[in-house]
């Protein structure tokens, strides 16, 4: 019984020693390296929000630093997907990065850069056009005068007097109006006045909702 009690008694005071040691161990080595990080979901932020929104809403930061629906007004200020609803006030957890569910504003299929240009309605996202075309036009202006010498390259004549010859000098070009039109010029690849918030990975019909991996917003 004696010697139970001992036994008992040694692995106690093994194990507090053991703790103990634990407690102020400290790593001389490198730190722990991995190959990545796997997220499942994505990262999301906690913001109050400025009026009502709804699950998969877009959203964007107005000037009080709170979250409502985003506009295209508001496509520069884009901030993230709402990951539930509420009302104003309330806190709503915003996603902004990783795999994301959102309000389609037209219809989606994968690989479609999306972004906030021209929204109907508010709080949902749409395809970005591949192409941007400039409009065609009237061009107007007016030509300033122009100054400079003009060369006169040898001839066969000798000029000998400017009552026999006339008068030779230099002038200034005259200004005038100036007119034409320009054509559609098409540009080629994304569109150079929208910026994507994200590229589609499943497919998505109008007014429905569609997943999309979130790019870094800035």
């Amino acid at each position: 019984m004696a010697n139970s009690r001992f036994k008992a008694g040694l692995a106690g005071a093994l194990c507090a020693v053991l703790l103990i040691a634990g407690i102020g161990f400290t790593q001389t080595g490198g730190l722990r390296r991995e190959n990545g990080i796997i997220i499942k979901a994505g990262t999301f932020i906690e913001l109050t929000a400025g009026a009502t929104v709804v699950a998969g809403n877009a959203l964007y930061l107005d000037s009080n630093g709170k979250v409502q629906k985003l506009t295209s007004a508001q496509a520069a200020n884009f901030i993230g997907i709402a990951y539930k609803g509420g009302a104003s006030g309330d806190t709503i957890q915003v996603q902004i990065t990783g795999v994301a569910t959102a309000i389609c504003d037209g219809n989606w299929v994968i690989n479609d850069k999306v972004g906030g240009t021209g929204l109907t309605p508010a709080g949902a996202l749409k395809t970005l056009a591949s192409t941007a075309a400039l409009g065609s036009g009237a061009l107007t202006g007016t030509v300033t005068t122009l100054t400079g010498t003009a060369s006169i390259g040898a001839g066969g004549t000798t000029v000998t007097s400017t009552a026999a010859n006339g008068a030779i000098g230099t002038s200034a070009l005259s200004s005038g109006a100036l007119t034409g039109t320009v054509t559609t010029l098409t540009v080629n690849g994304d569109n150079p006045g929208a910026r994507p918030y994200g590229r589609a990975i499943t497919a998505c019909t109008d007014t429905g909702t569609g997943s999309l991996l979130l790019s870094p917003t800035s």
